[in-house]
């Protein structure tokens, strides 16, 4: 599997937010300067790398130097800029944040996750920049939301307790154990000191990706194989029926 490691200001090399390729990026913290001093060093984006970057503006120049950013609090003017050593292309940061391109490298939701799931899932992308803690809540919201859903007969509980039912209809237990893993961050993410999610964003990043695996094995793989079942030869499948329930007796 190709490594990704997502984009932190703390870090200097990795995956680009404009061209996805891991590499290193050159930091540059923006400043208001009163006057110009002899040490003060400028990139004028215009020249740096491709002609794209005439479309940032002639007059726009940022001093350069890696700065690391203060973890704690939100300061009125923390504004970076990294460049990115394989396309050129520019990132734009606020308060360790990403505010320009507003993209992300977390994976789209499933073709076969239910609307209301999607709905939730794509509220949980959108925050995650600001709030890896706030995403997690709601991807636990989103299979709190998808279980109901299934073809399961379940209806709306607690999550653990609807996990439970799952189990007892014999979902395979590396399923169940990324239900509870979804759980316990969702949960104990929010409402205790345990886990330090706004440090750990690679950890809420599977969890987006756990989201899909769950719809994969619980609706989509379930789907596939029962379209293909649907289609063999009436006698075949009557004859499956039969010998299953004479071993059920």
């Amino acid at each position: 599997m190709e490594k990704i490691i997502q984009p932190s200001l703390n870090k200097e090399a990795f995956n680009c937010p404009r061209c996805g390729v891991l590499c290193k990026h050159k930091h540059y913290e923006v400043k208001l300067l009163t006057e110009t001093r002899s040490n003060d060093k400028f990139i004028d984006l215009n020249e740096y790398g491709t002609e794209q970057k005439k479309s940032i503006g002639k007059e726009r120049r940022v001093i350069g130097g890696i700065t690391q950013p203060e973890k704690q609090g939100r300061k009125p003017w923390d504004l970076f800029i990294t460049l990115c050593a394989h396309c050129y292309e520019y990132t734009i940061w606020e308060n360790k944040n990403i505010i320009f391109p507003y993209e992300s490298t977390i994976p789209d939701p499933s073709s076969d996750m239910p609307d209301l799931v999607i709905s939730i899932y794509t509220e949980a992308q959108l925050v995650f920049q600001h709030s890896p803690r706030a995403s997690a809540a709601l991807l636990r919201l989103a299979i709190e939301t998808l279980i109901p859903e299934l073809d399961y007969g379940i209806n709306k509980d607690s999550l653990n307790n609807m996990i439970a039912k799952l189990v007892q209809e014999d979902i395979p237990v590396h399923v169940q154990k990324g239900l509870d893993g979804l759980r316990y961050y969702g949960n104990n993410g929010i409402h205790t000191a345990e886990i330090d999610m706004q440090d750990d964003r690679d950890t809420v990043i599977f969890l987006f990706k756990l989201c899909n695996m769950i719809v994969e094995e619980l609706i989509t793989k379930r789907s596939q194989i029962n379209d293909f079942y649907d289609v063999l030869p009436d006698r075949f499948r009557q004859s499956v029926e039969k010998r299953d329930t004479a071993k059920n007796k």
